[in-house]
C-alpha cells in the first residue's frame, strides 16, 4: 500500500520522509543524516534512489542527474570537492559516455569517458588555451596533437 510523507528513523541515525510502499522509500523523498543534513532529495524506488534526484556530501560534492538502482546513471552534473565539474553521462557511478569536465585549476576535457577516465575521441584545453586532441587510452593521450 502506497503511503505518503511518512517517516523512516534507520538505526544509523538518517531519517527518510517522503512517499513509501509497503513500508519502503518509493516514489519523491528527501534522506537526512542524524545532524539534520540533506544527503538525497528525488525518485526513489524499493528503497534506493532511482529516477532522478539530487545527492550532497559533507565534502561538498554535489550530483544532480539520473539514478538507476543506487547508483548514477544517465545524465547527470556532478561538481567534486576539489571543485572540478563533469557534466555528461554515467554508469554505474562512474564518467562513461559523452561528456565534459571542466577543472577547477583552468582547463577542460570534452569527449568520450570510460571507466571514470578519458577514452576514446576527445580533446583537451589548457589553462592557456593550448589543446590537444585525438583518441585517449587511460586519461592518456595515445593518438592525435
Amino acid at each position: 500500500m502506497r503511503s505518503f510523507h511518512d517517516r523512516i528513523q534507520y538505526p544509523n541515525g538518517n531519517v527518510y520522509i517522503g512517499e513509501t510502499k509497503n513500508d519502503i522509500p518509493d516514489g519523491i523523498g528527501c534522506l537526512y543524516d542524524k545532524e539534520n543534513r540533506l544527503i538525497y532529495e528525488g525518485d526513489w524506488k524499493n528503497g534506493e534512489y532511482h529516477g532522478h534526484g539530487t545527492s550532497y556530501n559533507l565534502g561538498g560534492e554535489k550530483y544532480e542527474g539520473e539514478w538507476k538502482k543506487g547508483k548514477r546513471c544517465g545524465e547527470g552534473k556532478m561538481k567534486y570537492e576539489n571543485g572540478d565539474l563533469y557534466i555528461g553521462q554515467f554508469k554505474d557511478n562512474v564518467r562513461c559516455g559523452d561528456g565534459v569536465l571542466i577543472y577547477a585549476t583552468g582547463g577542460s576535457y570534452n569527449g568520450s569517458f570510460k571507466n571514470d577516465l578519458p577514452n576514446g575521441m576527445g580533446s583537451f584545453i589548457r589553462p592557456n588555451g593550448q589543446e590537444k586532441k585525438g583518441l585517449w587510452v587511460n586519461g592518456k593521450l595515445f593518438l592525435g596533437k
